[in-house]
């Protein structure tokens, strides 16, 4: 799994522009989710687009956001070993 810190980088490195322009709204950080002592659920960082701001959201580990194709999601790939 990630680390919640590539939500951080991820929002650095593109913009909402460029987010956009791979057809997607948001980037759901597949990090071990996090819980807090004010929800039931655990949460994901995403990293959100809108027309006005780019920015981070954090969406309930049920999926209170409705996913549609419009959702992108970030893991690590594992790297082949060498023999």
């Amino acid at each position: 799994r990630p680390s919640i810190e590539i939500a951080c980088l991820i929002r650095e490195k593109f913009t909402n522009e460029e987010i956009k322009k791979m057809g997607l709204w948001t980037i759901v950080i597949m990090h071990e989710p996090v819980k807090d002592d004010h929800q039931e659920s655990p949460h994901n960082i995403v990293v959100d687009r809108d027309e006005e701001q780019e920015h981070l959201s954090i969406y309930s580990y049920i999926w209170e956001h409705n996913l549609d194709w419009n959702d992108g999601f970030a893991f690590i790939l594992p790297t082949a070993s060498k023999k």
